[in-house]
């Protein structure tokens, strides 16, 4: 296989343009071509904006000996046919044991798609309900028809939390089996573009669909997922292995595959009181804040927004460090897409993103974030993140009116608060309708958050203004509270084998191991 860099087209430009660009450059026609990946060079230029697509490309001809010829020409090179697969290992379970997994997020699902395609059976339990019945709560709880289900919830349920997102499958993780999961997705229904693109997503709209088909398959491998039973308890024998695990539906014995999301907290307590070694880590809170997506579109792409070939804009931003110690940032980027209720606890309110394959709503939102340490923002002890998270979620219900409704804010109403002003005008009027379901109020949100950890916040918004101008300005908002952006906790694990550090038997793994974040990872 060839593989040659650099390729680039104008927006204007049609994919078609490509086959032509590579016959000249090998000056031969009988390939076969893919895209390894597409990128958006959307870089300012001057006072200009000139965009570009950027390209890797793999090219395929009939005749290595061939293939390795061309690659002496600049820009070609000369790679070995790649595979993705996993290797299964020799080890069998004891008789009548079958691997166990504890919930059916992103980790549970391709674990359990995994060990199911290489004869394994296992068995999955879910605390929440499969996709159908869990859309059907979440849906009624954001139009305010029906209340919270503590078990079923933009948190839990059928395909975890990224179920209810942008399904965004950007990692920052250099692992190779990354492509693997995008196969899959794509075999399973996803568009096949997430295999080339920068910045792939799949779309809520979509996501829930591909989840199913992947369970099926499971099923038909073998393989059982159980909805709303929870894993309960855990059992360890004299030596502290893992002897048993405890469901509504009864006790089984097994190696447990633990991918119980970041949001399990009574799982989180049961474990640290069974005395599975887990210790604190830092994570960040903040807000949700929305802008039109026009106004993203042109801070992005100038004279080019709204070009058919780009579609809704994304960001990334991030202020520098700044006076306190830290900067904040953006994360969860939702171009065209809906701030949620993402509340799993009654009484608690969280915000989230996310938007549609199209990603073609009027509104942009991203979280702005800042880090929150152990013994810094709150105590030392391995259970205070946990707690600090469940203050900031009962003060933003609070503040929202009690009755899951978010309390909303004007960016420049939120800087006065810090004696701060945005060089773009001052609001006159609020121009824009905050997305947030079930509903919202205005507030003042310097309050939430910790003088030190809002004045960041503050402070940051400015300093990315300044390279966005408009960020800060009079059409945006902030809605909040967003505080699951990852796991309070990390329980520990060996690096080889993955499996607890002091619980053999008991595998940690996704986002509620508090090693990954986001689907891929």
């Amino acid at each position: 296989m060839l593989q040659i860099r650099g390729i680039r087209l104008t927006i204007d430009e049609d994919r078609d343009v490509l086959r032509a660009k590579v016959a000249k450059l090998l000056k031969r026609r009988d390939f076969r071509l893919e895209i390894e990946r597409e990128s958006l060079d959307a870089r300012k230029r001057g006072s200009h904006h000139e965009l570009y697509f950027q390209y890797t490309l793999n090219v395929h001809l009939d005749n290595p000996a061939a293939e390795r010829r061309l690659a002496a020409a600049e820009g070609v090179t000369y790679l070995e046919n790649r595979s993705f697969s996993l290797v299964p290992g020799s080890e069998r379970l004891p008789q009548g044991e079958r691997p166990l997994i504890a919930g059916f997020g992103p980790a549970g699902i391709f674990a359990a798609y995994l060990l199911a395609r290489e004869g394994y059976r296992p068995l999955v339990f879910e605390r929440g309900a499969a996709v159908d019945e869990r859309r059907t709560l979440v849906e009624g709880f954001w139009d305010g028809t029906l209340p919270l289900d503590p078990e079923t919830n933009v948190q839990f349920g059928e395909g975890g939390a990224g179920t209810f997102s942008d399904g965004k499958l950007t990692s920052r993780s250099k692992d190779t089996l990354a492509k693997m999961v995008l196969e899959i997705f794509v075999n399973h229904g996803a568009p096949e573009e997430i295999l080339y693109s920068h910045q792939p997503h799949i779309g809520t709209d979509l996501l829930g669909d591909v989840i199913v088909s992947m369970r099926e398959q499971i099923k038909a491998w073998g393989g059982e997922v159980h909805f709303r039973t929870p894993v309960t308890s855990i059992e360890l024998d004299r030596s502290g292995h893992l002897a048993e695990v405890v469901t509504p539906a009864g006790r089984y014995r097994g190696p447990l595959l633990l991918a119980i999301g970041h949001s399990a907290r009574d799982s989180f307590r049961m474990l640290v009181d069974k005395g599975v070694k887990a210790e604190a880590k830092a994570f960040a809170v903040g807000f949700r804040i929305e802008h039109p997506q026009t106004l993203i579109d042109q801070l992005q792409y100038g004279e080019y927004a709204g070009h058919p070939r780009l579609g809704a804009a994304p960001y990334q931003v991030h202020s520098p460090l700044l006076p306190g110690g830290r900067n904040a940032y953006s994360f969860c980027m939702c171009p065209g897409g809906q701030v949620i209720g993402a509340a799993s606890e009654a009484e608690r309110l969280v915000t989230n993103g996310m938007s549609y394959h199209a990603r073609d709503g009027e509104l942009a939102n991203s979280a702005i974030l800042s880090s929150v340490l152990p013994g810094r923002d709150y105590g030392p002890e391995l259970m205070d993140g946990l707690h600090y998270q469940e203050q900031l979620e009962s003060a933003a219900w609070a503040l929202g009116g009690r009755n899951m409704h978010a309390p909303v804010q004007h960016v420049q109403d939120f800087l006065q608060d810090f004696d701060l002003k945005a060089a773009t005008p001052a609001r006159t009027e609020l121009r824009l309708e905050p997305s947030y379901r079930p509903g919202w109020r205005d507030a003042k949100l310097a309050g939430l958050l910790s003088p030190a950890l809002g004045q960041t916040i503050a402070e940051g918004l400015l300093e990315i203004d300044r390279r966005l101008p408009g960020f800060a300005g009079p059409q945006a908002i902030l809605t909040g509270v967003e505080s699951r952006s990852s796991s309070p906790l990390r329980f520990s694990r060996d690096r080889e084998s993955r499996e607890s550090e002091n619980v053999a038997g008991l595998y940690p793994i996704g986002e509620g191991a508090g090693y990954a974040g986001g689907i891929v990872s």
